[in-house]
Protein backbone atom coordinates (compact mmCIF):
# COMPACT_ATOMS: atom_id res chain seq x y z
CA UNK A 1 0.00 0.00 0.00
CA UNK A 2 2.26 2.62 1.19
CA UNK A 3 6.42 2.68 1.05
CA UNK A 4 7.74 1.47 4.78
CA UNK A 5 9.92 4.48 4.75
CA UNK A 6 6.52 6.62 4.38
CA UNK A 7 4.53 7.86 7.96
CA UNK A 8 1.82 8.68 7.99
CA UNK A 9 0.19 11.37 10.24
CA UNK A 10 -3.16 12.06 11.50
CA UNK A 11 -5.21 14.58 10.51
CA UNK A 12 -5.84 15.84 13.81
CA UNK A 13 -2.00 16.35 14.43
CA UNK A 14 -1.39 18.00 11.63
CA UNK A 15 -4.21 20.12 11.72
CA UNK A 16 -2.40 20.95 15.61
CA UNK A 17 0.57 21.56 14.22
CA UNK A 18 -0.54 23.76 11.57
CA UNK A 19 -2.71 25.87 14.43
CA UNK A 20 0.31 25.82 17.10
CA UNK A 21 2.73 27.11 14.21
CA UNK A 22 0.28 29.66 12.91
CA UNK A 23 -0.35 30.59 16.59
CA UNK A 24 3.51 31.17 17.57
CA UNK A 25 4.23 32.74 14.39
CA UNK A 26 1.54 35.42 14.64
CA UNK A 27 2.47 36.19 18.53
CA UNK A 28 -0.57 34.83 19.58
CA UNK A 29 -3.01 36.96 17.37
CA UNK A 30 -6.23 34.30 16.72
CA UNK A 31 -7.43 36.59 13.82
CA UNK A 32 -4.39 37.29 12.61
CA UNK A 33 -3.88 32.98 12.83
CA UNK A 34 -7.18 32.09 11.53
CA UNK A 35 -6.93 34.02 8.63
CA UNK A 36 -3.53 32.47 7.45
CA UNK A 37 -5.12 28.92 8.06
CA UNK A 38 -8.37 29.77 6.05
CA UNK A 39 -10.72 29.47 8.45
CA UNK A 40 -12.99 31.72 11.24
CA UNK A 41 -12.17 33.09 14.17
CA UNK A 42 -15.21 31.09 15.69
CA UNK A 43 -13.50 27.49 14.27
CA UNK A 44 -10.41 28.19 15.10
CA UNK A 45 -11.60 28.62 18.87
CA UNK A 46 -13.16 25.70 18.75
CA UNK A 47 -10.30 23.73 17.64
CA UNK A 48 -8.07 25.45 20.33
CA UNK A 49 -10.55 24.43 22.69
CA UNK A 50 -9.65 20.84 21.66
CA UNK A 51 -6.09 20.93 21.63
CA UNK A 52 -4.54 20.67 25.71
CA UNK A 53 -1.51 21.48 25.10
CA UNK A 54 -2.88 24.96 23.89
CA UNK A 55 -5.50 26.12 25.55
CA UNK A 56 -8.11 28.84 23.66
CA UNK A 57 -7.02 31.95 25.76
CA UNK A 58 -3.26 31.08 25.21
CA UNK A 59 -3.78 33.71 22.04
CA UNK A 60 -4.96 36.97 22.42
CA UNK A 61 -6.54 39.00 19.71
CA UNK A 62 -5.47 42.17 18.91
CA UNK A 63 -7.34 45.36 19.13
CA UNK A 64 -7.05 48.73 16.92
CA UNK A 65 -7.45 51.66 18.83
CA UNK A 66 -11.30 52.40 18.38
CA UNK A 67 -11.89 48.65 19.84
CA UNK A 68 -12.12 46.74 16.91
CA UNK A 69 -10.41 43.97 15.99
CA UNK A 70 -7.77 43.47 14.18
Amino acid sequence: MFPIAMKLVPLGELERRAIMECSAGNGGNKFAAARLLGIGKTTLYRKLRGIPQLPADGLRAERSLNGKQT
